[in-house]
């Protein structure tokens, strides 16, 4: 391409996940002749409908839900494409659209330092076409286990499509190798709203985030305990064992028999709606079935819960 070329629809909004808005402004970011694009779209377009007897509290729906007796009928799928619901609530993928794109770009998500480190640097890349980031500032907060230990403004001053190297100083007090530092920053415009932000993870040479299984309680009922292999919980009457680099966990009675072995750990999610839409399986078509639409006020309550 050597013509400027804006992008109709380069994401999809369907349910709560915006496809790789990311990765693809990025893109859009580096290219010559992309300018921008458009997400579809905005706002879920849903009709507010009444339902008896109401939803099921133990169930799965795509639809969105004000109380148990009204939600937003979208037409299954086809009207729940929105960065918003229907009411203009923002979704998920509202906020994550916001921080995708902001003007100011903080570059860095983990810094590595020492406890001889005095200062860190942070990148800040202005986006703006036309407009400087003077009059601007960056608020920060340095964090230990979530609680600010120490705090400050530096005033911006980088030119339209430049960065920016802002230098924080980091007083560290005495510090335990279990602590979780984060640097919380925050760029604000000279009515002080914030532009973007983002918490940046201090990540110490020293750390030992699994040093907690050492605080816990010992008795003589049952311990804990790990190695860079296994960690097993154990008591008289049992141990239970996992391994670390398998996850595959064991439980073996006082006499050390077998109860259960080599349970593979099994992480999951429901199916977004573009995944659902887009599989064949008879898996989906049973886990999305297709509501029994009806005149409202008589129609039967979708069977299936979906979080706002």
């Amino acid at each position: 391409m050597d013509r400027p070329t804006i992008l109709t629809e380069y994401a999809h909004a369907l349910g709560l996940a915006t496809d790789r808005i990311q990765e693809e402004w990025e893109i859009i970011q580096t290219s010559e002749c992309l300018v921008g694009g458009a997400i579809w779209h905005f706002m879920d377009q849903g009709i507010l409908r009444r339902s008896e007897p109401g939803i099921r509290q133990d169930e799965t729906t795509r639809y969105v839900w004000l109380d148990g007796l009204t939600y937003y009928d979208t037409s299954g799928v086809d009207g729940a494409d929105g960065l918003v619901y229907a009411d203009r609530r923002p979704q998920t993928d509202f906020w994550l659209t916001r921080k995708v794109y902001a003007p100011v770009q903080i570059r860095e998500s983990v810094i590595e330092v020492t406890a001889q480190t005095t200062a860190v640097t942070v990148t800040l890349e202005n986006r703006h076409d036309f407009v400087s980031l003077v009059g601007k500032t960056l608020r920060w907060s340095l964090q230990r286990n979530g609680q600010a230990v120490n705090d400050g403004v530096v005033a911006l001053h980088a030119l339209s499509h430049e960065k920016e190297q802002v230098l924080i100083p980091v007083a560290w007090p005495q510090q335990d190798p279990r602590d979780v530092w984060l640097l919380a920053l925050d760029v604000c415009d000279e009515a002080g709203a914030s532009i973007s932000d983002r918490h940046v993870r201090l990540r110490t040479r020293d750390s030992d985030l699994a040093g907690w299984v050492q605080t816990l309680p010992t008795t003589e009922e049952w311990r804990v305990s790990e190695t860079a292999s296994l960690i097993e919980v154990s008591s008289l009457a049992m141990e239970v064992t996992v391994d670390r680099q398998t996850g595959q966990l064991r439980v073996r009675d006082a006499e050390g028999r077998a109860v259960i072995e080599g349970i593979d750990p099994r992480t999951a999610r429901q199916l977004t709606m573009a995944e659902a839409r887009n599989a064949k399986s008879r898996i989906v078509d049973d886990a999305l079935p297709e509501p029994n639409r009806g005149p409202p006020g008589r129609d039967r309550a979708p069977s299936r819960r979906h979080s706002p």
